[in-house]
């Protein structure tokens, strides 16, 4: 009777070992040891599922871990308009000059990046936005890397209706990354000199009496 329970009880430890190595086998050993000697979470996280209704062998699923070193979208800032300045006023002689437009460039700066310039001239009832929408730029133009430019013949002599001596201006970045946002419009005029209404003087007819009665 002793020697049946001693046999018993040698058959359940062994099958208890069976067991045991069986589910240790199937769980990836490599996985264990990395992650007990970094302390870093492995690639992926695997987890055993027994099956207790079918009481089958357990199955190993697989569950995918976010990549931490994943990238991350980059918002990019546009360049921002500087000179001439919002509302600047020139005169005839300066209008008529190169005028040196500058903006800031864009945030994060890329390697390569190009900038288009683009100016409107204002027509009678216009506002800045109307003119950009409507109207054909009178100005277009590239230049890679650098955040300005000089730009002449913008003024070339008094405005005629139905055009104003107003202009609205922008720029815009063109890099590998695609378009930028226009920068933020700046508007800047050249004043005109007043008209001078022509005045007609009558001649003045000078009449006096002298000895002799001479009339001059």
């Amino acid at each position: 009777m002793k020697t049946n329970r001693g046999f018993a009880s040698i058959l359940i430890v062994l099958l208890v070992v069976v067991v045991g190595a069986g589910v240790y086998a199937v769980v990836d050993r490599s996985v264990l040891k990395g992650y007990f000697m970094t302390g870093e979470v492995p690639a992926q996280e695997q987890k055993v599922v027994a099956d207790t209704t079918t009481n089958t062998e357990p199955v190993v699923t697989t569950k995918s871990v976010t990549d931490s070193n994943a990238r991350v979208a980059t918002t990019v800032s546009p360049p921002s308009a500087v000179a001439p300045k919002n509302g600047l006023v020139l005169t005839p002689g300066d209008g008529a000059k190169q005028i040196v437009f500058r903006w800031t460039p864009i945030v994060p700066k890329p390697q390569t990046v190009t900038y288009r310039l683009k100016v409107w001239q204002l027509m009678q009832g216009q506002s800045g936005t109307a003119a950009m929408r409507s109207n054909q730029p009178i100005v277009t133009k590239d230049v890679d890397n650098i955040t300005q430019v000089e730009v002449s013949g913008i003024y070339t002599g008094p405005c005629r209706p139905p055009y104003l001596c107003e202009f609205v201006w922008s720029v815009e970045a063109v890099s590998a990354a695609g378009m930028s946002t226009p920068s933020t419009p700046f508007t800047f005029s050249v004043s005109q000199p007043a008209v001078q209404e022509a005045t007609t003087k009558s001649p003045v007819e000078v009449t006096g009496s002298a000895a002799g009665g001479a009339t001059y």
